[in-house]
């Protein structure tokens, strides 16, 4: 759920403010190889020193191991800058985010002070660093590292990255996410060698996810975020191509339903204007733009704070007017003072004698004072009842009371959507119950009463070639050299439900060269992100033809 409110509006306005410049200033460098793992280091190092010289030393065998990799010196001579400038690009992007902390949306900000909040309450004895690290999960792992490792994915940039800023990206990331939590390098040694790193920036990092949690709740950035909508500010939408013509052909498709108000035609007229929705375009051609909002029937406010020629008359006038229409609407409507035509300095006189309210006195004693100094500018007289401010409150009064009609009609329509919801998510929670119920029965009834005999058994480990897969299209991308493949296969094994680990090994060794533990709902969620790459290091999978070879192997075998 929280994963899903990332990828709204706030957040990917917030991840292409932030991360954009970083990523397409990285990805330009297509031949910056920053790779460490000294086993990739040392097969790239001797493919180029074959190429070179057409044949290798007896001192580097083509075949070594990720220990005796990390030990050859002149690995370690190549890895060594690359470390160096690894560190600089990651804190290049670390301080791109911390500056940012302003920047980041409300309701990201927000879940990560429910973090913490839940966090104290449950675990008092918790210390700081290790509430930070839960917020530094979600703020990290679930928001900002996603877009970093698939930048494309969140139209931060236009074309798939090359492998050598691609393996770097990743790589970013997994610093970033060991600075947020505890960093492991059981699975990845290499990594310890970016530990300085995790060092330099704990605390640093662990201010900013605190820093983070500052904000208040909702209920008090209501009236703020009204302001912010009805401000002047330039609006701007960032939306695709693709994203523009599928509205366009929805409101084109219920347009007699949408069209019914015969006095607010706006939409008729310009879906007319617009004529029938374009088709899709290609995915290679979709492109996201940046639209400035604004309605073609608005009426155009001066902005006044902009003019070089403002004076203390149009200030103090500004200011009489905002105090008169607030102490209008304060006032009892059968007050003898609010009766037509308007007595200003009546009502100044009425607030400021007022006992039952402090701010309506200090209103009051503003009003008369401003009227005074007016007065004496010569903008207003006293002799023709301050006829000119006078008429523009009176105008002011009516445009308020057409804007309170305005919203009582959107609450209306506002209670009718929410009564929608609200039974759209009773269908979805009966839906969910009765899917739940329905797995149950299957997997009761597919164990049998033979599981209350059994004990927990593990399925696999499944065998599966190099070849065998890339030929049923579970590897769409391969960095093992052509002459190594046949000697490499995969195990593929179940130690429970919904639970699948992964190792690659090379014939003729014991242990095998990586292992990944994988999640079913992990793939799932990929693939509703359409997220297709899984990332092995030596091999790419493609995450739908992983998820059929797993349902084909393991979904009708017994536990």
């Amino acid at each position: 759920m929280m994963t899903t409110y990332t990828r709204r509006g706030p957040g990917q306005s917030y991840l292409k403010t932030v991360l954009a410049d970083r990523i397409n200033s990285l990805i330009e460098h297509k031949d910056l190889n920053l790779e460490i793992n000294p086993l990739k280091v040392y097969e790239q190092m001797i493919k180029q020193i074959e190429e070179d010289t057409g044949s290798l030393p007896a001192h580097l065998p083509k075949s070594v191991t990720a220990e005796e990799a990390a030990q050859n010196e002149q690995v370690q001579q190549i890895i060594e800058p690359r470390l160096t400038m690894l560190m600089e690009i990651a804190n290049s992007f670390l301080t791109t985010i911390i500056n940012n902390l302003n920047e980041t949306p409300y309701g990201i900000r927000w879940i990560c002070k429910q973090i913490r909040s839940l966090t104290r309450r449950k675990y008092p004895e918790a210390k700081d660093p290790v509430i930070c690290t839960l917020i530094g999960g979600f703020f990290f792992l679930r928001f900002i590292n996603p877009a970093i490792v698939t930048p494309r994915s969140y139209m931060l940039v236009d074309g798939t990255p090359a492998d050598n800023p691609r393996r770097t990206l990743t790589l970013i990331a997994k610093m970033l996410q060991n600075l947020a939590n505890k960093p492991s390098y059981s699975k990845e040694p290499y990594m310890a060698s970016l530990s300085p790193f995790i060092q330099h920036n704990k605390m640093r990092i662990n201010k900013f996810l605190n820093d983070l949690c500052e904000v208040g709740d909702f209920y008090e950035s209501l009236e703020m975020d009204q302001y912010v909508a009805l401000s002047k500010k330039d609006l701007e939408l960032t939306i695709s191509l693709n994203e523009i013509y599928a509205t366009h052909s929805l409101l084109e498709k219920h347009s007699a339903a949408l069209c019914q108000d015969v006095l607010h035609p706006h939409l008729k007229i310009l879906l007319t204007e617009l004529g029938p929705a374009p088709h899709q375009v290609p995915r290679k051609d979709n492109r996201a733009i940046i639209l400035p909002l604004f309605s073609r029937w608005e009426q155009p406010i001066d902005d006044l704070t902009a003019a070089l020629d403002i004076t203390d008359e149009d200030v103090f006038f500004m200011e009489a007017k905002s105090i008169f229409v607030q102490l209008m609407r304060t006032i009892p409507s059968n007050a003898l003072a609010v009766r037509r035509p308007l007595k200003l300095d009546k009502i100044a006189d009425l607030a400021a004698t007022s006992s039952r309210d402090a701010a309506m006195v200090r209103k009051g004693i503003r009003a008369m004072e401003l009227l005074n100094q007016l007065e004496e500018m010569g903008v207003l007289s006293k002799q023709e009842d301050y006829s000119l401010l006078r008429d523009e409150v009176e105008q002011e009064l009516v445009h308020l009371g057409s804007l309170k009609d305005k919203v009582i009609q959107e609450t209306g329509k506002l209670e009718e959507v929410y009564k929608t919801i609200r039974d759209h998510n009773a269908y979805l929670v009966g839906q969910l119950e009765t899917y739940k119920s329905y797995l149950h029965n299957v997997r009761s009834q597919s164990e049998g009463k033979v599981r209350k005999q059994q004990k927990q058994q593990v399925l696999g480990p499944y065998k599966f070639t190099h070849q065998q897969l890339e030929k049923e299209g579970v590897i769409q991308k391969s960095n093992v050299p052509e002459n190594r493949r046949a000697n490499i296969y995969f195990n593929i094994t179940s130690p429970m439900p919904g639970t699948f680990v992964i190792s690659l090994h090379y014939k003729g060794r014991n242990r095998g060269l990586l292992e990944l533990d994988l999640k079913l709902d992990d793939l799932l969620e990929m693939q509703q992100n359409n997220q297709e790459d899984l990332d092995l290091e030596y091999v790419q999978f493609n995450v739908p033809k992983v998820l059929a070879l797993l349902n084909k192997r393991f979904a009708r075998k017994k536990w």
